[in-house]
């Protein structure tokens, strides 16, 4: 049962992904050319706070987006994360608010 559920929530992952990746080739979602938590440029990451809404996403630098991740996954990101404004980033995506799926 574990597994089934497991194989579900990657679908959707991969789905989300797989749409994120089509909106940044047909140029739907431009992609910045520096993080959008810290300003940094260079490689970048596509961040879904919801992966049920494959059309909202962030970029984010490798760095914030282990860095989020790390810490959302031990507790709490209040708990550890030393700047709170990121939750208020990541439950206000910025893309694909007007996009159809």
């Amino acid at each position: 049962m574990v597994k089934e559920y497991r194989a579900d929530v990657e679908a959707v992952k991969k789905k989300a992904r797989s749409r994120a990746e089509y909106l940044v080739r047909t140029g739907a979602v431009k992609k910045p050319a520096e993080c959008e938590l810290c300003g940094r440029d260079g490689h970048l990451e596509k961040h879904h706070p919801d992966y049920t809404q494959p059309d909202l996403f962030q970029f984010w630098c490798v760095r914030c987006h282990r860095r989020f991740h790390r810490c959302f996954s031990r507790r709490t990101v209040f708990e550890l994360f030393p700047c709170p404004d990121i939750i208020d980033y990541c439950t206000q995506p910025k893309h694909g608010t007007d996009l159809k799926q």
